[in-house]
């Protein structure tokens, strides 16, 4: 879509509901220009916009927008944590990727789904403020009251209600995280009676809604998101609406819903929440008992996932007041839903490290890190079940590879996972792709030459013997590890599982750790990875 088309459809969109756009193109740059000079927006831009501008059109799409959510732990935890939500249950199992979530989910419902939460996150981290965090509760529970409207409502797609429902409150959030204090002149003008728009516009130049938009736009959000900023004057005029403006009303209801939801007693809702189904009703086709199940399961997975945003519950009025409504303020909220993996900090102990090197002996003593086995056993475990599941149906190999790395990548905490395969021309093994900060120097060097030397590789492969050098400057390998190697990689230490059918070298996975410590790996976890590897050869079998 043009900037022309753009403008243009939400010029017509804001006429049917009533309302017109404002020509503050002017105000709006000035405040773009001074939320530039924030430390923190310029990188939340970046990153939203990184995400948003992967282009699902081929396989390396996928790769790069697993690449890119990896890089940030407590983001990647996050949205594996909602796609394994009540709200996805649909889709049966356990999804312990981001590559198994992209190809159950889709590409795009898993991109957006990124770009809501790595708002979420980046409010999270701004802690000048309660009232920030009290926004993002209200824009949460939004989005899962948007989203379950959505599914209502027969959207294909509807995890994007999700997405519009969150970024409904864009305007307040930032105006919140940015404009902290004439977001106070702000409410005390309203506390005094005044319309929100109307303070807004007193105090800033412009309404929540005009901020919301602009800075969208400013990171190029798809058109539907942006027009589901826009509030709905008259939504029980449209009868006919189309899945844009279906999105914008549903961003609308839901944010209403919430809006009840934490400013009215329980027993005082009722009229309120008919006279909103009276209003949206007709358009959206919901009904008062579809109503009323959306707002109390919604209500219940957003009791039950708070807990990822609020680290002291009482201090939160906003949490109380859902709790006080649903009538559950005695209750813990519910944890029903466990992070899919979790990584701890290690502890230094004094401890042998023996590995065995195609038969030969590398004996090491030195500091090493014990790792918590209790996480990372989980996080293979729910890996090689996810990939179990995928083998008994239609699968793309590629796809179920990269699961198969990612699974290793996060499962041991691994620095760098590659996936090589034979390059018939070049006799050599070339890494195609993989997980890790330094993935794209590795993907143009990392080629394993196949012959006869007497390094690690190729005792790996030759023999078909997993590897695991636990410190590549011990004396006893040191003579071992290739200059290729060396001179391009050279981490401190890493494993090598060869994939080789039929006595012929297929490829092999290669991972390493390079911070300064030892790394170990304990028996019950490299048997683990032994798995993930002897999965993918079944994999390359039953595809060929």
């Amino acid at each position: 879509m043009t900037p022309a088309q753009a403008t243009r459809e939400s010029t017509n969109a804001a006429s049917s509901y009533g309302g017109k756009p404002d020509d503050n193109t002017g105000t709006l740059d000035s405040l773009l220009q001074r939320m530039q000079t924030e430390g923190d927006f310029p990188a939340l831009s970046q990153s939203i916009d990184t995400i948003n501008q992967i282009v699902s059109n081929n396989d390396e799409s996928v790769q790069a927008l697993s690449s890119v959510l990896l890089k940030d732990f407590a983001l990647t935890n996050k949205v594996l944590r909602l796609v394994n939500s009540a709200t996805y249950s649909r889709f049966g199992g356990t999804i312990s990727t981001i590559s198994r979530a992209v190809m159950i989910l889709g590409f795009n419902a898993v991109r957006s789904l990124a770009v809501t939460l790595t708002l979420i996150e980046h409010m999270q981290k701004n802690t000048q403020t309660a009232q920030l965090k009290e926004d993002v509760l209200a824009a949460y529970l939004t989005g899962i009251l948007a989203h379950r409207i959505a599914a209502t409502c027969g959207i294909p797609d509807s995890e994007e209600g999700f997405i519009c429902g969150v970024f409904h409150h864009l305007g307040r959030l930032m105006m919140t995280c940015y404009f902290y204090d004439e977001s106070l002149e702000i409410d005390k003008r309203v506390a005094q009676d005044e319309t929100v728009d109307k303070a807004a516009r007193a105090v800033l130049g412009v309404s929540y809604e005009d901020l919301g938009i602009g800075v969208a736009r400013h990171w190029h959000l798809p058109e539907r998101i942006v027009n589901s900023i826009q509030r709905v004057a008259t939504p029980v005029a449209l009868k006919s609406p189309n899945q844009t403006d279906k999105l914008r009303l549903i961003a609308n209801l839901a944010t209403a819903l919430c809006r009840t939801a934490s400013q009215h007693p329980p027993d005082g809702t009722s009229n309120e929440i008919d006279q909103l189904r009276r209003n949206f009703g007709a358009s959206l086709n919901i009904g008062k008992k579809q109503l009323s199940d959306v707002i109390e399961e919604s209500i219940e997975q957003f009791l039950s996932e708070s807990e990822m945003f609020v680290t002291a519950p009482g201090k939160s009025c906003f949490l109380g007041s859902i709790k006080q409504w649903s009538g559950k303020t005695n209750e813990g909220s519910r944890a029903d839903v466990k992070n899919v993996t979790t990584t701890s900090e290690s502890t230094p102990a004094n401890e042998d490290v023996v590995n065995g090197c195609a038969g030969q002996s590398l004996t090491t003593i030195a500091a090493v890190t014990a790792i918590d086995n209790t996480d990372h056993s989980t996080a293979l475990t729910a890996g090689i079940q996810d990939i179990t599941h995928a083998l008994v149906r239609d699968y793309n190999l590629n796809d179920l590879l990269r699961i198969i790395l990612e699974t290793m990548y996060r499962g041991m905490g691994f620095s760098q996972v590659l996936l090589c395969t034979r390059d018939v021309r070049s006799n050599e093994l070339r890494a195609r792709f993989g997980f890790g900060a330094r993935t794209e120097i590795l993907l143009e060097y990392f080629n394993v030459p196949l012959g006869q030397a007497r390094d690690v590789f190729q005792l790996a492969l030759n023999k078909n013997a997993d590897i695991f050098i636990a410190n590549t400057q011990s004396e006893s390998v040191v003579t071992r590890i290739p200059s290729w190697y060396r001179e391009n990689v050279n981490a401190r230490a890493f494993l090598v599982l060869p994939i080789v059918i039929n006595n012929r070298i297929i490829g092999l996975f290669y991972a390493d750790h390079d911070r300064e410590e030892d790394f170990v790996i304990e028996p019950h976890l490299l048997q683990m990875l032994k798995t993930l590897r002897n999965q993918a050869i079944l994999a390359i079998r039953q595809k060929s």
